[in-house]
């Protein structure tokens, strides 16, 4: 285990003249993927826990949702094909000739995320058929051990604290949906691209409005024209900054009958949208390990994400300076075992940041356990936390 603790290398997006962050609101193809693979994974581990009192090998983790096809129009459409859900990855089926009720356990998923993330109009179809048995080697690497070893070679990553044009973007999605929730207009796909030039910030807003709600395209760009003036003022960003479905012409709206382009305009697949601090940063470090549906026990491109934050973070708030953090494995060797950077924006101790580090790594027990009671407020835990079920 080697500890790199550097000011050296750390970019500080804040002072560069150009910075980037999108989020994928709640009801985007890609969030609803990775919220289901999460929640699958949770409810599994859960189910094993009780049942064999250890989590079984599993990494559920390359879900999938392949769009249906609908008919929106202003005061109603329908849906003619729904999306369908491809739970694929590898997990233990079987246990001394007892099944575990992954069918179960994906049907709740897809019926769970899709009401809380979108509606009651979302009812996706699911096939849990992709999810085989893993290879000999990776469940006999899986099962040996006191500490956990790593089920793969990779990476995680973090920082902190955010900029304020990621917790611009958050604020705005997050602001969006409680609109939809009162308004019941405005669907919950929402996705923001935000970008900083010097000082000024610009929005780009892509917002799937409910057909059901609305009555003619006067209608719709009023409504557009509203929602822009809120956000301005809610904000502080200038009105002309912020874009709004702005591949809308005048015959054409981003109308939908359930509030996700899901239902046709779009596919999802875990991995492709927001990465553990919520958004994606460019001028972050970043990993493309997809969190959601990873064993929290062994998958170190689950968990050590979650390490990176609170090392990142507890520095951060100790020393007052910025912080990110780059953690890596090797494949069969104890998950303690893996070598770490940490880039901070002004020197400190290089002893005291050694034993945060060491610290959060000692602790992987109690993370693992809370990632599995769903007490981790990461992306895409802070989703599916609610959910969390003990068989």
């Amino acid at each position: 285990m080697t500890f790199f603790i550097q000011k050296n290398g750390f970019v500080d997006v804040e002072r560069n003249p150009f910075e980037l962050s999108e989020i994928k609101g709640i009801g985007h193809p890609d969030t609803l993927s990775d919220s289901m693979a999460a929640l699958i994974s949770l409810l599994y581990s859960n189910y094993c826990i009780k049942n064999y009192g250890r989590i079984l090998h599993h990494n559920i983790d390359k879900v999938a949702i392949a769009g249906g096809r609908s008919s929106p129009k202003f005061g109603g459409g329908r849906i003619e094909i729904p999306a369908k859900v491809l739970f694929i990855g590898r997990a233990i089926r079987e246990v001394g000739g007892n099944v575990i009720p992954l069918e179960k356990f994906a049907k709740e998923c897809v019926n769970k995320i899709s009401l809380n993330n979108v509606g009651l109009k979302f009812k996706p179809d699911f096939s849990i058929e992709y999810v085989k048995r893993g290879s000999t080697d990776l469940i006999k690497n899986y099962e040996n051990n006191n500490i956990p070893k790593a089920n793969d070679t990779s990476f995680g990553t973090a920082w902190y604290p955010l900029s304020k044009l990621e917790n611009t973007i958050i604020n705005v999605e997050s602001f969006l949906q409680g609109i939809r929730k009162k308004e019941k207009f405005l669907g919950s796909d929402i996705k923001i691209m935000g970008r900083r030039l010097k000082n000024e910030v610009l929005l780009n807003v892509a917002a799937a409005f409910i057909d059901e709600e609305i009555r003619s395209m006067r209608e719709y760009v009023n409504l557009k024209e509203e929602l822009i003036l809120r956000i301005s003022q809610e904000f502080g960003v200038q009105k002309e900054n912020i874009l709004l479905n702005t591949a809308d012409t005048k015959n054409e709206a981003y109308i939908t009958v359930t509030g996700t382009s899901a239902e046709c305009g779009d596919d999802g697949q875990v991995g492709r949208g927001n990465r553990g601090n919520g958004m994606i940063s460019p001028g972050r470090p970043m990993t493309l390990e997809a969190i959601g549906g990873k064993n929290p026990n062994k998958h170190i491109g689950n968990f050590y994400n979650v390490w990176a934050y609170r090392i990142a973070k507890k520095i951060c708030e100790e020393f007052n300076v910025k912080t990110d953090v780059q953690i890596v494995s090797t494949i069969g060797k104890p998950i303690t075992e893996c070598d770490l950077l940490v880039r901070t924006s002004e020197e400190i101790s290089k002893q005291r940041a050694s034993e945060i580090c060491e610290e959060v790594i000692n602790n992987y027990a109690k993370i693992t356990e809370d990632i599995v009671n769903g007490k981790i407020k990461m992306y895409p835990f802070k989703l599916i936390n609610n959910f969390v079920k003990k068989y």
